[in-house]
């Protein structure tokens, strides 16, 4: 894995109390198996530079996972009081794994030293 329970413990101090280590585990794992299918050009053995970005990103990883399953990351509420309504939506509400734009850039600098040729590879979105 490319970070630790305490490393999400640390950068997570408000964290859930119903959130356990097992479960940190898992999907600390997932997110390495993730980004590991995702950035082949990742060494076996990161270097240090490398390794504290992969650290870092996993843990953001798991972050947003993880709080999907106590309902964090509300992105939007709505609530009304003649003929009740309320509306919430979540940013991730099915606790996928994902990255975002700025884990991305980050990371993908982090791994231009590792690139065949420089070469990167980009996915075009909103088409």
């Amino acid at each position: 894995m490319f970070a630790t329970v305490d490393d999400v413990r640390v950068r997570w101090q408000n964290a859930p109390a119903s959130v356990r280590d097992e479960s940190i585990v898992a999907v600390l794992d997932d997110a390495e198996a993730w980004l590991r299918a995702s950035y082949p050009q990742i060494p076996p053995v990161p270097d240090e530079p490398l390794r504290k970005v992969l650290a870092l990103v996993s843990v953001a990883m798991a972050k947003r996972a993880l709080a999907a399953t106590d309902r964090g990351g509300i992105t939007q509420q709505q609530a009304s009081a003649g003929s009740f309504s309320q509306s919430t939506s979540y940013r991730n509400p099915d606790g996928d794994l994902f990255l975002s734009g700025q884990e991305r850039e980050m990371l993908e600098s982090a791994l231009q030293d590792f690139s065949a040729n420089g070469a990167v590879s980009m996915e075009a979105t909103g088409w």
